[in-house]
């Protein structure tokens, strides 16, 4: 709540409402005017990121350990939630479901993993319905979605089905009035001694 007292008149404003006085007594004050602005800026989730070719994972007394996004990446991104850790166990190890859990099945083995970029964000200029299809290089279809999204920045999360798919990937947003094209390059990452 806001209440600006001038000398002559009193002017109050509510979220926003004007609840006392009249905005032409206030804008006539002119230590009553003011411009309030928040600056906020966006940061884009980069697609292709640096990663470790090789990190240790501390189990933990239970003698396991959850492999984060956070802990993949060489350098500093943001939105690590943007991203998800897929190991690919090796033979005779605890396979967990979802994949990125460690044991100590795991000790002294070595683990691959993909680090999966699974937001694909887009700006849409009004309330509309938006579909996400991804392709293989040969044209297949491999995931479709579609959802209705409101006027801003929107994202389509990816489905785990495309893990087991590598190589170059187009994915395209589109609506009734608009559509974009994109390449990505899906691959497992480097291997880490776990």
């Amino acid at each position: 709540m806001f209440g600006f007292r001038a000398a002559h008149t009193q002017n109050l404003v509510i979220y926003g409402v004007q609840v006392g006085g009249s905005m032409a007594d206030a804008t006539a004050d002119p230590g009553c005017k003011q411009k309030i602005a928040k600056v906020v800026q966006v940061v884009g989730t980069p697609a292709t990121v640096a990663c470790n070719d090789l990190i240790n994972i501390p189990l933990d007394s239970s003698c396991m350990a959850v492999v984060f996004p956070d802990m993949v990446p060489e350098g500093t991104y943001y939105c690590f939630d943007d991203y998800t850790v897929v190991l690919n166990y090796p033979a005779g190890t605890t396979q967990f479901t979802p994949p990125n859990k460690v044991d100590g099945t795991h000790i002294n083995k070595v683990v691959t993993y993909i680090l999966v970029h699974t937001i694909i964000g887009f700006h849409l200029p009004e309330v509309t319905e938006a579909t996400l299809n991804v392709y293989g290089e040969t044209g297949r279809l491999l995931f479709n979605q579609t959802g209705d999204f409101a006027k801003s920045h929107n994202a389509f999360t990816l489905d785990k089905a495309l893990v087991n798919t590598t190589g170059v990937l187009y994915y395209q947003v589109s609506t009734s009035e608009h559509s974009a094209t994109m390449k990505m390059i899906h691959e497992t990452g480097p291997k880490c001694e776990v």
